[in-house]
């Protein structure tokens, strides 16, 4: 989920990302920094499951989630309700839903 609100916020390299995640995991205090391949592996899963279009740019350097306006509602309401899904599974330390979401910062 953290990956997907820094996102939409805006275009991010993968300092911006990692820097955004530190800052996270000093208010959480967990660590929730990952490896750029993690990362990487994070936002295809994060694709495959929302149906979201998370990209790397590489002409820019940097990440963009891409917005397809015929399934932005129905996909935002997907992530909304798998983050406080995710957040129970830290919480309660088991996996709610099945999916396996809890372990991805997305």
């Amino acid at each position: 989920y953290l990956i997907i609100n820094r996102l939409r916020r805006d275009d991010a390299t993968f300092k911006e990302i990692d820097d955004y995640l530190r800052q996270e995991s000093e208010l959480q205090g967990v660590d929730l920094r990952k490896s750029k391949r993690t990362i990487q592996r994070d936002i295809e899963v994060i694709n495959s499951i929302f149906g979201l279009n998370i990209h790397f740019d590489f002409k820019r350097g940097i990440y963009k989630l891409d917005y397809d306006d015929e399934h932005s509602e129905k996909n935002n309401r997907m992530v909304d309700a798998s983050g406080s899904c995710c957040a129970r599974w830290h919480r309660d330390l088991e996996d709610p839903c099945g999916s396996g979401c809890a372990d991805l910062d997305i």
